[in-house]
């Protein structure tokens, strides 16, 4: 008997020898390929995510797929997320990660049609956690990335440099997106 954990470990071969009755037997060969030293999980954040109602709301403790754990401010519309750029009477809206789920390497937008041509969501990117989406309103924070609405604009960037948390608002005014899509490298 030959028993290999599920993908765990170094990349091994070998051969089995299988002795049956009357003196034959069978010779089988396996392998074991080494686990992949690279893994990803995607996170695709869409309204259906939050308890939001009709009016901005806070939301906080939301998990999808790796472990990090996202909050913030926003608004249903339909079926989409609305977010608009913070003034001096309103809340700050936005999402943030108060949990990490690994290191970001690409977000990517689906819009919503209903938002105008050149509106612009800002990302942001820390190695602390953020606490609310008031943190990315701080005159100390810049963008790492923009993705601007528009005929033949990218939809996705990549990101770079190693950010443990992600945060992101509209430029100015307000926006509506289907979802967003985090990609974490999980690998430590």
């Amino acid at each position: 008997s030959y028993t290999v954990a599920a993908n765990e470990g170094p990349e091994r071969a070998g051969n089995i020898t299988i002795s049956v009755a009357g003196g034959n037997s069978i010779v089988v060969k396996v392998s074991q390929t080494a686990k992949p030293a690279e893994g990803t999980i995607t996170d695709v954040v869409t309204v259906a995510l939050f308890n939001l109602g009709s009016g901005y709301s806070d939301f906080s403790g939301v998990s999808v797929t790796s472990d990090a754990v996202y909050a913030g401010n926003a608004m249903k519309n339909g079926a989409n997320i609305q977010m608009r750029c913070s003034d001096s009477d309103e809340d700050p809206s936005g999402i943030i990660t108060t949990e990490s789920g690994g290191k970001v390497k690409t977000i990517s937008v689906k819009w919503a049609s209903t938002t105008a041509e050149g509106r612009t969501l800002n990302i942001y990117g820390s190695n602390t956690p953020y606490a609310s989406a008031g943190d990315l309103y701080s005159d100390s924070v810049t963008p790492i990335a923009t993705i601007v609405k528009g005929e033949g604009k990218p939809v996705s960037v990549e990101i770079d440099a190693d950010y443990s948390y992600i945060g992101f608002r509209s430029n100015s005014r307000t926006m509506y997106l289907e979802q967003i899509e985090i990609v974490w490298d999980t690998v430590e």
